[in-house]
C-alpha cells in the first residue's frame, strides 16, 4: 500500500479508508468491494469516491456530500462539528465537486506534503437522514428500488458470480480503454430528447461495450446524479436460471431487478430512470402482430408485452423513463423477422454507422493501445500507417478494430524491438491473419452459407447499391448473422470492408484451397476472373510477357493469361483436377488448353484479343480437331480475353468474352444467355 486517506461520516464513528497503491509510478485505488475495479488516480473522480463509500455502507448516495479537510478526529468532537456550516466555518472545509478529480483536492498530500496518515481527510454528510446512517437494504425509507452500486448494471447480480460467457464487453479499468465520450454523449443527448432509442448493429460491433460506457458516463456524471440508471442484458437471465425471451421476460426481469416490470415502471413516476438494455432482439415476438394486445393480465406480466407497451407510450410522450435498446437487428418499417414488436421510427433508430469509431476516437484508441503495449515506432510511420490501415479495413467497426490490434500485438511481441510497418502489414495480409477472422467465434462464418446466400453476397460485392427486399429469407439470414447491413437508403452492404475481404478470400480463395462449391463452367470462369481482379492486377501490369501490336501497343501474351487462369482455377476447384494441354488421353490430335476431370468434365480454350474466333469454334465441331474431347466434355468454353476497346460484335454459343481495363483492375464478362457482369474491387 502506498497511501491511505480517511473518510469520516459526520455524526457517526464510521470511518472508511481510501487506499492508494503504486503501479509503474502511477497511483491507483480499488473500488467496489467484491467488484474489484482498478481506477488510476488520473481518472479517479469525486463521484467515483462518493459512490464507492456509499456502496460499502449500503447508504443512499443521492444526497451525500464530500468535504475536503485535514484535521485530527478529536478536533471534530472538540469543536462540536455537526453540520455542513460547521465544517466550513470551524474546519475550513471545502465541498468537493463531483466532476473534479480526487487529486485536485489533495495534490500536496499525494506528494507527501502535509500528509498525516492519522488525520481525517474527508468528511461525508447525509443531510436527508440526519445524524444516523440508515441502510437502504429493503428500501424502508425509499418508495422505489434504487440502483445497487457495485453490482452488475445496478441490478441484484454480483459480477464475480456471473457465469455467462459473453465474447464482448470491455474492462473499464484497462489502460487502453477508450471512454468514447463523443459517441456516448451524442446518444445520451438523443435519448433525453426522444425518450426511446433503438440501436441496431451486427454482432461484434461494440454494442455491449457501449452499454457499459453509457452506464459509466451516466453514473459518474453529476449532471445525471438524480437519475436511477440501470443496465440490463437479456443474456443475464441464464445466470438466474431463466431464458429471457418473449414468453419469459417478466420473470427474468423480476429475478434480476428485484421487482416486476409493472412495479418498476410505476416507480419512474417517483424517480426519473434511464434503462439501458442489451440484446433486445431476444424479446421480439415474431408470432404476434405489432401492437397486438392480450386480455390475459397474468400472461402479460410474464411476457414482454408490458415492456413493449411501455416503449409505445414513451414514444407517444409518457414521462419518467428513458430507454435505450441495443440489438443485432430490428428494422421496424420492415415486416418479417427483423421487425420490432412496436413501430419505432427512423428518428428513434441508430445503426452501425452511428456507433462505429469516429476518426478521432479511432486515432486516439490506436495510438493509446500501441503505446500501452509497446508497439511503438522504431521508425516514425508505424502508428500513422497503422491508423490509416485500420480505418480503411474496418470503417470504424469496433469489434474488428480491437481484433486487428489484439492479434497484431500478440504476433509482434517477439519482434517488438525491431518492429517496422512493413512487418505489421505483411502479417495483416497473411493467411494466418485471415484465419483469425475466419475462426473468430463472434464473427460470421462464410463457409456455412448456402449457395443462394453466397450468390447474394456476390451481388452485393459487385453492385454498390443492391436493394434490400424484406421477403428475401437469404437477406434476412445474412443480416442476422452480421455479414450484411441495411444502409439508410435500404440497400444491402457488407458490415465492414474487412468482412468483405474475408468473404472474398474464403469464396474465391487464396493459396489455400477455396471452400466454395462450383455448379457450372460459366460460374467457374466468373470466379476465376473475380479472383484475378482481386490479386493479379500488379502482376499483369508489371509482366514482361508481352509483345507489340499495331501502333506499338503492348499486348500480354496468351500464355500469360493461361498461366494465371490455371493458377487460380486449380485452387478454386477444391481438390478436383484441371489438366493443361489435354489431347492424347482422348486419342485427339489436338490439345485443348485445359480440361477439368470428373465430375465436371469441362473443356476450356483461351484465346486473346478475338484472334481467329471462327477457327477456335471450328475445333470443337463434329469434324474439328477436338472432336474426340467433345465426346466426353459436358461443357465447353472458349474464353476470349480482349482489351475493352475491342467491342464484342455478337454473342455466340460456347464463347465467354472477358474485356479487361487498361490497368487490369476491372473485367467485363459477356456470354450468350447470361447477364453482363462488371468485376471491379
Amino acid at each position: 500500500m502506498e497511501q491511505s486517506f480517511n473518510c469520516l461520516f459526520l455524526n457517526s464513528d464510521t470511518l472508511i479508508p481510501v487506499l492508494f497503491f503504486n503501479d509503474n509510478n502511477e497511483k491507483y485505488t480499488i473500488l467496489g468491494g467484491d467488484y474489484q475495479q482498478k481506477v488510476y488516480l488520473s481518472r479517479f473522480t469525486v463521484i467515483l469516491l462518493k459512490n464507492d463509500i456509499c456502496s460499502k455502507l449500503n447508504v443512499n448516495s443521492n444526497n451525500t456530500k464530500l468535504w475536503r479537510v485535514n484535521v485530527k478526529k478529536c478536533e471534530i468532537k472538540d469543536q462540536d462539528v455537526s453540520t455542513e456550516e460547521d465544517i466550513m466555518q470551524k474546519l475550513d472545509g471545502k465541498e468537493m465537486e463531483l466532476q473534479e478529480l480526487f487529486g485536485e483536492y489533495f495534490q500536496d498530500e499525494l506528494n507527501d506534503v502535509n500528509f498525516k496518515v492519522s488525520n481525517i481527510h474527508i468528511i461525508a454528510t447525509i443531510p436527508a437522514i440526519g445524524s444516523t446512517i440508515e441502510p437502504i437494504t429493503g428500501h424502508p425509507n425509499l418508495e422505489y428500488v434504487p440502483r445497487r452500486n457495485g453490482n452488475l448494471g445496478g441490478t441484484l447480480l454480483l459480477p464475480d458470480r456471473l457465469t455467462s460467457n459473453i465474447d464482448e464487453g470491455i474492462s473499464l479499468i484497462d489502460k487502453d480503454t477508450n471512454k468514447r465520450l463523443e459517441v456516448v454523449k451524442s446518444l445520451v443527448k438523443d435519448l433525453l430528447e426522444k425518450r426511446v432509442i433503438l440501436v441496431c448493429a451486427p454482432p461484434y460491433s461494440g454494442k455491449t461495450s457501449l452499454t457499459q460506457l453509457i452506464e459509466d458516463y451516466l453514473v459518474n456524471s453529476s449532471e445525471y446524479s438524480t437519475y436511477r440508471v440501470i443496465r440490463f442484458s437479456t443474456l443475464w437471465a441464464n445466470d438466474v436460471g431463466k431464458l429471457c425471451d418473449w414468453e419469459d421476460f417478466g420473470e427474468s426481469w423480476k429475478e434480476i431487478i428485484g421487482v416486476d416490470w409493472v412495479k418498476w415502471r410505476s416507480e419512474c413516476n417517483i424517480i426519473q430512470s434511464i434503462l439501458i438494455i442489451d440484446e433486445i432482439q431476444k424479446i421480439y415476438n415474431h408470432g404476434v402482430k405489432k401492437d397486438q394486445d392480450s386480455t390475459n393480465q397474468d400472461k402479460k406480466n410474464r411476457t414482454a408485452i408490458e415492456f413493449w407497451e411501455t416503449v409505445k407510450r414513451l414514444i407517444q410522450g409518457s414521462l419518467g423513463l428513458y430507454i435505450i435498446m441495443f440489438g443485432a437487428y430490428g428494422y421496424s418499417s420492415n415486416p418479417g423477422y427483423l421487425s420490432t414488436p412496436v413501430d419505432i421510427s427512423e428518428s428513434n433508430s441508430k445503426s452501425i454507422y452511428d456507433i462505429r469509431y469516429t476518426d478521432y476516437e479511432l486515432e486516439e484508441y490506436v495510438t493509446k493501445f500501441c503505446r500501452c503495449f509497446n508497439l511503438k515506432e522504431h521508425n516514425s510511420n508505424i502508428i500513422p500507417e497503422f491508423i490509416r490501415y485500420i480505418k480503411n479495413a474496418t470503417a470504424g467497426h469496433v469489434g474488428l478494430v480491437r481484433h486487428i490490434l489484439h492479434y497484431t500485438r500478440e504476433e509482434m511481441k517477439p519482434k517488438v524491438n525491431e518492429l517496422t510497418w512493413n512487418k505489421i502489414l505483411a502479417y495483416l495480409n497473411s493467411n494466418e491473419f485471415n484465419e483469425t477472422i475466419n475462426n473468430r467465434r463472434a464473427l460470421p462464418k462464410f463457409k456455412i452459407l448456402s449457395n443462394e446466400e453466397i450468390k447474394l453476397c456476390e451481388n452485393v460485392l459487385l453492385n454498390k447499391k443492391y436493394p434490400y427486399q424484406s421477403n428475401d429469407t437469404n437477406a434476412l439470414n445474412l443480416i442476422k448473422s452480421g455479414i450484411l447491413v441495411i444502409d439508410k437508403k435500404y440497400s444491402l452492404q457488407f458490415s465492414s470492408p474487412i468482412l468483405m475481404r474475408s468473404f472474398i478470400y474464403q469464396n474465391y480463395g487464396n493459396e489455400i484451397r477455396a471452400k466454395t462449391v462450383l455448379t457450372t463452367l460459366y460460374d467457374f470462369i466468373v470466379k476465376v476472373f473475380k479472383a484475378m481482379c482481386l490479386e493479379s492486377k500488379e502482376l499483369l501490369q508489371n509482366s514482361l510477357g508481352f509483345r507489340f501490336e499495331e501502333g506499338e501497343e503492348t499486348i500480354l501474351l496468351e500464355q500469360m493469361w493461361q498461366k494465371e487462369f490455371y493458377r487460380i482455377g486449380k485452387r478454386l476447384l477444391n481438390g478436383y483436377y484441371m489438366s493443361c494441354d489435354v489431347g492424347a488421353t482422348f486419342a485427339s490430335d489436338g490439345y485443348v488448353n485445359f480440361y477439368v476431370d470428373e465430375p465436371y468434365n469441362w473443356a476450356i480454350e483461351i484465346l486473346r484479343e478475338g484472334k481467329d474466333m471462327a477457327g477456335h469454334a471450328k475445333k470443337f465441331g463434329n469434324k474439328g480437331l477436338y472432336k474426340e474431347i467433345t465426346m466426353y466434355a459436358k461443357s465447353i468454353a472458349i474464353v476470349n480475353i480482349r482489351n475493352k476497346s475491342i467491342k464484342v460484335r455478337e454473342l455466340k454459343k460456347d464463347f465467354v468474352h472477358v474485356s479487361y481495363s487498361e490497368d487490369y483492375g476491372a473485367f467485363k464478362i459477356e456470354c450468350l444467355g447470361k447477364d453482363t457482369k462488371i468485376i471491379r474491387f
